[in-house]
């Protein structure tokens, strides 16, 4: 088959340059190509539904959610600045601060998309500032910081943040954690909150509870939309790959510890684990939340709106 060499362009690793080598580029008939196509879109069951949920949650983000607002708060005024542009650059809007009196401040007149945040910021530094954010909403947080605490680390991912990125960071890496975080926090359109599901349970969204007869549980970010995903999308199976995408990074870890993300949620929304009542398995195929009349409700308005 004839092909010809084309030169590929350079590639940005940051702030270094390199020139790839020439890759062949093959031509292909558009007979193959649609062949390819049709045979591509024969999903099974699983690969439809993954089809299925992409069209509806990546395909039909609203305009509005573009460009992303972003808030970066640091005290280092190189290491702010620099990002700043830098994410400027990708086409984020983004506002920034050097401090959390500043940002909480800011946070009073309008709420950005996602905060980098360093957890030494001062005045008020790293768990507590987390915590004051938080009440204003459930905005995302990523901890960009020279912090190097285990025990800081795992509070701030248990109850506070989606990721946490040490100094120095390539900045392209952190525009990727970013963008993975803003799809998986603006997949979901807004809920009510709290959501009544049924005599049995309560979900507050906003402020990340589940409340059931037993009392109030507190759900970490993760498990909040973790949560808000399958209600959102109640009666409908998930596949695991889906979860393990959106939420987990498709981990061989997370992949192996994903009944026990289950297990956990479950145990905070009082399912039973033997026989659940909201969170169904689908052996070999997924997850998806039982759906109940106020669900249906909600499903119904949505698509309404």
């Amino acid at each position: 088959m004839d092909s010809d060499t084309q030169p590929t362009p350079l590639s940005n690793r940051g702030s270094q340059l390199s020139a790839a080598r020439p890759v062949p580029v093959r031509r292909t008939s558009f007979g193959t190509i649609l062949a390819a196509f049709t045979l591509a879109s024969a999903f099974t069951r699983v690969g439809l539904l993954s089809h299925q949920l992409y069209r509806r949650h990546v395909m039909r983000l609203p305009a509005s959610m573009f460009p992303a607002k972003l808030f970066v708060a640091d005290h280092n005024a190189d290491d702010r600045c620099r990002l700043r542009d830098y994410l400027e650059q990708e086409g984020f809007l983004v506002c920034d601060s050097a401090d959390g009196l500043t940002l909480l401040s800011h946070l009073g007149r309008e709420l950005p998309q996602l905060i980098i945040l360093d957890m030494e910021l001062p005045p008020i530094r790293g768990l507590e500032l987390c915590s004051r954010i938080k009440s204003h909403g459930d905005i995302p947080i990523i901890a960009l910081t020279a912090l190097d605490d285990d025990e800081i680390k795992l509070s701030a991912l248990d109850l506070y943040v989606e990721d946490y990125i040490l100094k120095p960071a390539w900045y392209a890496e952190v525009v990727a954690r970013i963008r993975r975080t803003l799809r998986r926090t603006l997949l979901s359109c807004l809920l009510p909150s709290p959501l009544v599901v049924d005599e049995c349970l309560s979900l507050d969204f906003l402020r990340r509870e589940a409340r059931t007869p037993q009392g109030t549980s507190r759900l970490t970010p993760l498990e909040c939309r973790f949560l808000q995903f399958l209600v959102q999308n109640a009666g409908q199976v998930v596949p695991s790959n889906i979860l393990l995408d959106l939420f987990w990074n498709s981990t061989p870890s997370a992949a192996a510890s994903l009944w026990e993300h289950v297990r956990r949620v479950r145990r905070k929304i009082g399912d039973n684990a033997a026989k659940p009542r909201y969170i169904i398995s689908d052996p070999g195929l997924g997850y998806y939340f039982s759906p109940a009349k106020g669900i249906y409700d909600v499903q119904h308005h949505s698509s309404r709106t």
